[in-house]
């Protein structure tokens, strides 16, 4: 094989899987859909609110400083609190129904059933001073952004299964488009979290 040819092959093979176009396709039981969303679809986002908001997921034992016989009290919790929450609340996904293959939906991080559990672990090792008459108590905290956008990539029906005499009806030949934008979506997802004190009188 001479130079040209040589370098001619890599060049295609480069723009293949710069594409996603090298990926196989696949025959799927039951489905008649002209698209499915799958474990290689990437949520972006087109539209989010200004602001965000506090998703309190824990609170803990309220403590009070006496009105009495004090200047002031300092309240360390000191113990770990571990919890469980979700990535993103609320999500609501292509409402035209198109079925999902796969684990979880990049990005948004949600499974099938459009749900991902975290954890937050926090030692409440420091303290905090408060005034008399003032309450004092921990609290883990997810700040969420509402999002809304679609994805981008897709299974899409190119054919019919070819399996010779006596091919079982109902499945279909789809190929991985990485390009095709389908569906929509929308939620409060996570922006960042953090753990403090939660001080009102």
């Amino acid at each position: 094989m001479n130079t040209f040819a040589k370098s001619t092959l890599v060049g295609a093979l480069g723009f293949l899987l710069s594409t996603g176009l090298v990926q196989a396709g696949e025959c799927f039981t039951d489905h008649t859909e002209p698209a499915i969303l799958g474990d290689g679809s990437r949520a972006f986002a087109t539209q989010q609110a200004g602001k965000t908001w506090e998703d309190w997921i824990w609170r803990g034992p309220i403590f009070r400083c006496s009105t009495r016989g004090t200047i002031d009290c300092t309240y360390t919790w000191g113990e770990t609190k571990t919890s469980s929450y979700g990535w993103s609340v609320g999500v609501k996904i292509n409402p035209e129904k198109l079925p999902f293959i796969g684990k979880y939906l990049s990005i948004l991080g949600v499974d099938g059933s459009y749900k991902q559990d975290r954890t937050m672990s926090t030692a409440f090792t420091w303290g905090v001073r408060i005034e008399p008459g003032y309450k004092a108590q921990p609290i883990q905290v997810v700040e969420r952004r509402w999002k809304s956008g679609k994805f981008r990539g897709a299974w899409v029906r190119t054919g019919s299964c070819s399996r010779g005499i006596g091919n079982p009806p109902g499945m279909h030949w789809y190929d991985w488009d990485s390009k095709r934008v389908i569906s929509s979506w929308s939620g409060s997802v996570e922006v960042s979290r953090y753990a403090t004190y939660h001080v009102y009188r």
